[in-house]
């Protein structure tokens, strides 16, 4: 029994690196015969970029949060507002 996983392991890595291997080779061809952007990525990468925000901008943030509490106690956490 392992020698038939060991077996079927490395019959699917062979494949998976002709066929990894032909994809590459395919795309090099396109790349050098000078088609536009064969290359399209499989995963997508969807990152959206937040915008940090300057040191001073958070210092006065909390500045602005101490001078403006008025003595209510806070919301607990998962507590409706």
């Amino acid at each position: 029994m392992n020698a038939t996983i060991t077996a079927a392991y490395i019959i699917a890595a062979f494949f998976m690196g002709f066929l990894t291997y032909r994809k590459g080779l395919k795309e090099g061809l396109n790349i050098s015969k000078g088609k536009e952007n064969p290359i399209e990525p499989i995963i997508k990468n969807n990152v959206v970029k937040m915008q940090s925000k300057k040191p001073e901008d958070i210092i006065m943030q909390g500045i602005e949060n101490i001078l403006l509490y008025d003595g209510t106690p806070q919301k607990k956490v998962g507590e409706a507002k």
